[in-house]
């Protein structure tokens, strides 16, 4: 990390979201950040903050997985490297008297006949090996049967040991899994999404909104089996590839894993008629809860897809029936909206199980969740509640009413500065939404 001023070598204490992308700097260039742009507002906050105890449990059991994996690594690789040498030594020094014995024997030979006398007689008994022979098994049976053996034991070798990529690839498997966890996941907004996806309803054609350009394009995908719907539940996941699953009017239990960079499509398991719900990524997997199936009836059932194994698993049902259920991802746990009793629920991954985290909240079936740099924005409908990481059992309603009542939607919030970004395809009324986060305004501001 540096300072965003090019001449100055400390290190950077403070960043500022006013722009799309971070800007950092150091105490004594903080000032000058914010007279560049002074016509808006810098929410400046510290780089650093306080490790909390869950967290410094969490990351000292993975780095000690990984020291353990380090550790056995090494030793086992050392025992093959030894066992390597040790064959190819006794492999020179077999080499070594084997040449050292032929070349005696020949020399004796040739010496013999040189000088003459009894070599220059030949056996001519049939089973007695005459000279000729002699010096073919000499120098090709011997030799071959040399070489062959060698060649097995180097075979040998290589199969025996063949295991020890595979040390390799499980530490670096760990190591990497640990290292490239987003912690957007955990503490950012909660997602993957850069950008925003929906299919344009009764077609094949994939709507982009690039949050940083703020430019639109459409995709056709021809491959799926058929034209979409509306409010499917989809979400981003690794790779940069777009989870896209069931549909509402019409009713969908297709699923899809689109490929953000090539636009292939690869066909996964299908599951439920599933629609008016939300998907979300978390530890590998896809979950969704709740939702609408075939004549609008909405349910109380929820699952999870395993994008490694590609296989569903259904989990605990929900306390009621509900639909338009949007999720944010911590550590342990989802929190969802919940409506049917005006509440936020958490989900417990590891359990299986459901809680409530906080009540009296007016989520309404229009609602949007964002998360940004631990503090909680839920909009439901006209309304907003707000909360923070340290305190989430405990949410307020602002004041201020919003000018305009947010619609039903599947989409996940994407932030670039101050400003988070979302969109809805309900029923064919394709509209981009912006929600303004400092000064707590929302607005359409496309339709597409």
């Amino acid at each position: 990390m540096r300072c965003f001023n090019q001449n100055c070598s400390s290190i950077p204490q403070y960043f500022c979201d006013c722009q799309n992308n971070s800007v950092l700097f150091c105490l004594e260039h903080l000032a000058h950040h914010i007279s560049q742009i002074s016509s808006i507002k810098h929410p400046i906050q510290s780089i650093y903050k306080d490790i909390p105890a869950e967290e410094r449990k969490h990351y000292l059991e993975k780095y000690e997985q990984i020291f353990e994996i380090v550790c056995k690594t090494e030793i086992s690789i050392n025992e093959m490297l030894s066992k390597i040498i040790n064959l190819f030594s006794n492999l020179k020094t077999d080499e070594i008297t084997y040449f050292r014995k032929l070349r005696e024997r020949l020399e004796k030979t040739m010496k013999k006949l040189r000088e003459g006398g009894e070599e220059e007689k030949e056996i001519v008994v049939p089973g007695y090996m005459g000279l000729g022979n002699e010096i073919k098994s000499f120098m090709a049976e011997s030799m071959k049967a040399t070489l062959a053996n060698l060649e097995g034991e180097i075979k040998d070798l290589c199969q025996k040991n063949s295991f020890i990529p595979s040390y390799f690839d499980k530490l670096f498997l760990e190591y990497e899994e640990f290292l490239e966890r987003d912690d957007n996941i955990y503490y950012g907004k909660g997602n993957l999404e850069e950008h925003l996806y929906c299919f344009k309803n009764g077609t094949k054609i994939l709507f982009e909104f690039n949050t940083i350009t703020l430019k639109t394009r459409e995709i056709n995908i021809n491959v799926i089996n058929e034209a979409q719907g509306s409010l499917c539940p989809l979400c981003t996941v690794p790779n940069n590839k777009l989870f896209h699953a069931g549909s509402y009017s019409p009713y969908y239990d297709s699923v899809y894993l689109i490929d953000l960079n090539t636009f292939s499509v690869e066909v996964l398991p299908k599951w439920r008629i599933r629609g008016v719900a939300t998907a979300t990524y978390f530890e590998k997997c896809v979950y969704t809860f709740g939702g609408q199936t075939s004549g609008g009836t909405r349910m109380n059932l929820s699952d999870k897809f395993d994008l490694g194994e590609k296989k569903w698993t259904a989990l605990a049902n929900l306390p009621d029936v509900a639909q338009d259920i949007h999720a944010i991802p911590c550590r342990t746990f989802i929190i969802l909206t919940f409506t049917p009793n005006s509440s936020l629920l958490k989900y417990f991954t590891n359990l299986n199980k459901y809680e409530t985290l906080a009540s009296n909240i007016s989520c309404n079936y229009q609602n949007m969740f964002i998360r940004d740099h631990g503090k909680y924005y839920l909009i439901a409908v006209n309304q907003v509640y707000v909360s923070n990481e340290e305190n989430l059992n405990s949410w307020s309603k602002l004041p201020k009413t919003l000018g305009v009542s947010l619609t039903h939607h599947t989409s996940k919030p994407v932030i670039r500065g101050r400003n988070a970004y979302f969109l809805s395809n309900f029923s064919g009324n394709n509209q981009i939404w912006k929600f303004d986060i400092d000064e707590v305004h929302l607005e359409v501001i496309s339709g597409f």
